[in-house]
This record gives C-alpha cells, sequence and structure tokens, in this order.
C-alpha cells in the first residue's frame, strides 16, 4: 500500500502535555514513513490548525467545570476515524510513539477486520471484573455487563491503538460504540473506579460481531518491565509481547506517557532503556 492511503488518527485537548505528547507522536511516524498523513480532533481550545498532510477537526468541550471527563476523550476516539477518507486507518493515543514501521504486515494479517491486541494485564473480562471495578461499583458493573451479556472469557482489547481498512461495516462498529457511550454517559457522569469505559465499549462490540483480528501485544507495549511486557532487540530490532502469549513480533507503538513515568523504560536493561529513550527523543 501506499503511505497517502493511510490516515493516523489522533484525540487532543486540554493541558499543554497532552499536544507535546502527540507531536512527539507525530514526529515518531514521520521519521519511519515519508508522506505520512494525520487526523486531529481537536477538543476545547484550538490551539493547532490543519497543515499539509495534518487535517485538525475542532469540537467544543467545556474544561471550566474541573469534572473528570476523560470519558468524553475515549468516545471521540471512535468519532474520530469517521472524518478520515483515507483506504486504511491506524488510531493512536497522543502518549504513543512509532518503534517499527511493520504496518503492512499488520493489514495483511488483519484483511477486512480490526486489528487490536489484548490488554497486557487484563486480557479476558474475567481480569476486568477482579482488576478495574472498585468494591462499591461492581453492582452497577454487573447490570452492565449483564445487559451485554458479557462473559468471562470473552477477550478485553486494548483500546490504545488499532487499525482497519475503512469500510462501511467497519464504521458500524464504532457508530455501535458510540451509541452505547450515549446510553450510559447521557444519565450518567463518570466515575472513576466505576469500569464503565470506553474499553469494555469497544471490546463488546468487537467480539458481538466477531469483526477483530487478534494481534501481538507488541503493537501497543506499555514498556512497564518483564513482569507486564517481554522486550527484547534482535539485530538492532525491538521485539515485545504479552507476559501469557508464546511468540515476539516487532514493536510498533510504546505506549507510555513520559510526564508521568520518566524514564520510561527505567525497569528493563541499560541496552533497551537506551533504545526507548532514544525512541521518546530523549
Amino acid at each position: 500500500m501506499n503511505n497517502e492511503e493511510i490516515n493516523f488518527c489522533f484525540v487532543v485537548g486540554g493541558r499543554q502535555e497532552h499536544y507535546d505528547n502527540m507531536q512527539r507522536s507525530i514526529i515518531s511516524i514521520k521519521k519511519l514513513i515519508d508522506n505520512a498523513n494525520f487526523c486531529v480532533l481537536e477538543l476545547g481550545q484550538k490551539k493547532i490548525k490543519s497543515e499539509f498532510g495534518i487535517k485538525v477537526i475542532h469540537k467544543d468541550v467545556d474544561f471550566s467545570n474541573k469534572k473528570k471527563i476523560g470519558y468524553l476523550f475515549w468516545k471521540e476516539k471512535y468519532n474520530v476515524v469517521q472524518y478520515c477518507d483515507s483506504e486504511y486507518i491506524i488510531y493512536v493515543d497522543t502518549d504513543t510513539v512509532f518503534v517499527n514501521n511493520n504496518i503492512n504486515d499488520l493489514f495483511n494479517k488483519i484483511g477486512d477486520n480490526i486489528g487490536v491486541c489484548q490488554h497486557f494485564w487484563i486480557p479476558y473480562m474475567s481480569f476486568y471484573e477482579s482488576y478495574a471495578v472498585s468494591p462499591q461499583y461492581k453492582s452497577q458493573y454487573v447490570r452492565f455487563r449483564s445487559k451485554y451479556h458479557m462473559e468471562p472469557e470473552d477477550k478485553f482489547w486494548s483500546g490504545g491503538v488499532f487499525l482497519f481498512k475503512n469500510s462501511k461495516d467497519n464504521l458500524k462498529v464504532f457508530n455501535e460504540i458510540n451509541n452505547i457511550s450515549d446510553e450510559f454517559y447521557g444519565k450518567n457522569e463518570y466515575i472513576s473506579g466505576s469500569g464503565i469505559t470506553d474499553e469494555l465499549f469497544f471490546s463488546y462490540s468487537l467480539n458481538k460481531r466477531n469483526k477483530y483480528s487478534q494481534l501481538n501485544g507488541a503493537l501497543n507495549h506499555c514498556i512497564m518491565g518483564d513482569q507486564y511486557m517481554r522486550l527484547k532487540i534482535e539485530n538492532g530490532i525491538i521485539f515485545g509481547k504479552n507476559t501469557y502469549e508464546e511468540n515476539w513480533e516487532p514493536v510498533t507503538f510504546f505506549h507510555c506517557d513520559i510526564n508521568r513515568r520518566n524514564p520510561p523504560a527505567q525497569s528493563y536493561s541499560d541496552e533497551i532503556n537506551k533504545e526507548v529513550n532514544k525512541a521518546y527523543n530523549i
């Protein structure tokens, strides 16, 4: 495929650090892909504008009441992709950097489905209930899970990076996610610890429609340490995987907000730490 056929999508807004993260991510992609194209949905203040190769869509959001509105950003992941008219689309969170350009291989693997990887510490819904839901909100989560017939063995998908071929069938998945989000958050404010997040909606819709192609965790590597996700370097290429996966694959994106954890790979060897710092340009 030609680079012009791919759009990398971001959602940004709020504090300056999120804009800095996105700029770092864009630079990392441009280093490895000539003529890369981007689509950015900006929420709130208009700090950025469209330029060659970067399409910017603005949407008003009120930050003044200082309530938690992260869930509004999460929802927009599934909206920004619908502004793209390219044949291939990759959504990435702003706090990522591009490591290896294996994009063509990934699109060949996923075919007409949506390419995703399981979450590094919540691979199945049974883990989700145990780790992501605070005890005081468990009954609320259980009602939600029951309504949508979600089973403990259902896979839980990470929403930090996903890719797909632009098609009506795939866009139906994102429309469904937004409909569920509107149904739930149209009546409720976001409650930290409730466990009702966009990735729950995302996983439900992908599993229900069987519209996923499972990729290795190296697609979206958290670099938190070998006890969470493995890393190694072979012949100058950085490979990774989830601890519960057998195969190693080239890392596509590192995912870490260096405003919160810096250096990002401090729990790995000096060799890996050096390469990760280089990827983040720090």
